[in-house]
């Protein structure tokens, strides 16, 4: 693929979205991929005006080169910056940042690539958000190396898609110019140009399983590749169109954080697009995705509810809509509670749940169950007045989770335990 092929895919990204912003942040590492995508970049935002701010952004991985090479690395960075200053860019930056990545990676109890992965996502979280646009060199064989390293590790179907030239997630735009373009073409390209890259000693560690699976991987067929990351992005937009058809008419009333759909409607689709429907709904209210028995169980029926979410039919100026809304008053079992009632954020050290061999801190309790914040959110505690203590009885069965006493590993102790008094 040539130079013109690339600016001319990356000026259909640009048009195709509609991408406006004046910041952009290049992620560059000082390598050829990088070095030629500053090249795209220059060439893309001569044609925009008005002429948009190029910040190049490193990240040091904490990698103990000897100085040599990292001096060798410094002037590569230099070299783009003049590159930008020679093309009419006034005050180019360059943010660097350096990050323990090997620490992570053991505090993480994850790989060196995963952890080094999520400390660029969180920089590009921060500095492009929410109107600026990140951008990267990944490229194709890089997508092929992370697919045999993720088919390895056994990833699901969904985690294996190729890179996209443009996501829009985790509040940030995001542009990979080079994402089907293989590393080869790259380097040929920055050698045709005349471009100064860096060349990472890492490379040639045994030490790292993706350049271990690089060595061993037989020659490619790139062509084959690369039309199965094609066929698979365009069968991606194709689907997304169609969940875009499907929730249009989804709407959203701001002040009660409500989604509203016609129920004529919903009851017309089809039951897999009525799963698109209820997914995309719940997770715009916080939560997240639903597993097999809480979609097959939800779409049974019209109503349900899952802890503070709910779906409810409710009459609105002679239509009748399905209303998808996150709220506490919907967590209360009907003609059970009496009394007033608490969320775990709202408990104090006064408040004690009574056990048969005693009373016990009920924030320790929870805090036991190592349950997520959404759980310890989705259950109630009802207050009582016993003697001199608060008591509090725990409902957790009617939002999704067993009862408290049922969960406990450390309490387990009688059989009368399977119920709180």
């Amino acid at each position: 693929m040539n130079l013109e092929a690339l600016s001319n895919n990356l000026s259909s990204v640009f048009k195709k979205h509609h991408l406006q912003s004046t910041d952009w942040f290049l992620f560059t590492s000082g390598g050829a991929d990088s070095s030629v995508t500053l090249l795209l970049l220059v060439q893309a935002a001569k044609a925009i005006s008005p002429r948009p701010n190029i910040t190049l952004v490193c990240v040091d991985h904490s990698i103990p080169y000897p100085e040599s090479v990292q001096e060798d690395r410094k002037s590569i960075l230099r070299e783009h910056l003049l590159f930008l200053k020679k093309n009419g860019f006034e005050e180019p930056q360059l943010i660097c940042y350096k990050k323990n990545v090997p620490r992570i990676a053991r505090m993480m109890k994850t790989s060196f690539e995963r952890s080094g992965s999520l400390v660029r996502r969180r920089l590009a979280c921060r500095l492009a958000s929410p109107h600026g646009i990140a951008f990267w060199g990944h490229n194709l064989n890089d997508w092929y190396e992370t697919l045999v390293l993720k088919i390895n590790r056994g990833a699901s179907p969904s985690a294996l898609a190729p890179l996209p030239l443009f996501t829009n997630e985790y509040g940030i735009v995001e542009v990979r110019p080079l994402a089907l373009t293989d590393r080869a073409s790259i380097r040929k390209l920055a050698e045709e140009n005349k471009l100064p890259w860096w060349e990472d000693p890492e490379n040639e560690s045994k030490k790292i399983r993706r350049v271990v699976l690089r060595s061993a991987l037989p020659i490619w067929n790139l062509d084959g590749i690369r039309q199965s990351a094609l066929l698979f992005l365009s069968e991606r937009e194709a689907r997304e169109n169609r969940i875009l058809k499907i929730l249009s008419p989804l709407q959203m009333v701001v002040q009660n954080r409500e989604y509203i759909y016609s129920l004529k409607k919903y009851l017309l689709l089809p039951e897999e697009d009525r799963e698109l429907l209820l997914g995309r709904a719940m997770r715009k209210l916080g939560l997240g995705v639903l597993n097999t028995s809480h979609r097959k169980h939800f779409l049974k029926q019209t109503f349900f509810s899952y802890g503070p979410y709910v779906a409810e039919i409710e009459k609105q100026a002679n239509l009748v809509f399905i209303v998808f809304r996150k709220g506490r008053s919907i967590c209360l079992p009907p003609k059970t509670i009496q009394g007033p009632v608490k969320r775990f954020n709202e408990l104090t050290k006064k408040d004690v749940i009574r056990l048969h061999y005693g009373h016990k801190s009920v924030r320790k309790l929870i805090n036991e169950q190592k349950l997520s914040i959404r759980q310890k959110n989705s259950i109630l505690f009802e207050l009582e007045h016993t003697h001199s203590h608060r008591v509090l009885h725990i409902w957790g069965s009617h939002c999704g989770w067993k009862d408290i006493s049922e969960v406990s590993q450390s309490e387990q102790r009688a059989e009368s335990e399977k119920r709180i008094v």
